[in-house]
């Protein structure tokens, strides 16, 4: 139930000190879910979760948006260090996915 709740909760832009205070458990029991589940750490889980989140807002809406609209709605607060983060993730930057997902789209 609680992993339930995590995956829900990465599409919000709660911060971690809520989320486990919206949980209602501690942040041990809930880092030991999610490495036993996952084999991440909690905060690593999060971040690749609204990274993910992230470039699905791309996909759908990456030109309407721009990248630190997407990156600050995916609960990212560092337009400069998600576009890192995306890049280690995914090997293209996210104005390159956005780029992408406009020619996709006109044709």
């Amino acid at each position: 139930m609680v992993l339930q709740f995590i995956k829900g909760a990465t599409d919000s832009t709660l911060g971690l000190s809520e989320l486990i205070e919206e949980l209602g458990v501690n942040r041990r029991r809930l880092s030991m879910h999610v490495s036993d589940t996952y084999g991440l750490t909690l905060v690593k889980f999060l971040k690749l979760s609204r990274i993910n989140r992230a470039r699905r807002q791309i996909h759908e809406r990456g030109a309407e948006l721009s990248v630190a609209d997407i990156a600050y709605g995916a609960g990212l607060q560092h337009a400069g260090r998600f576009s890192q983060e995306f890049e280690n993730v995914f090997n293209e930057l996210p104005s390159q996915a956005v780029e992408r997902s406009k020619s996709r789209l006109k044709t």
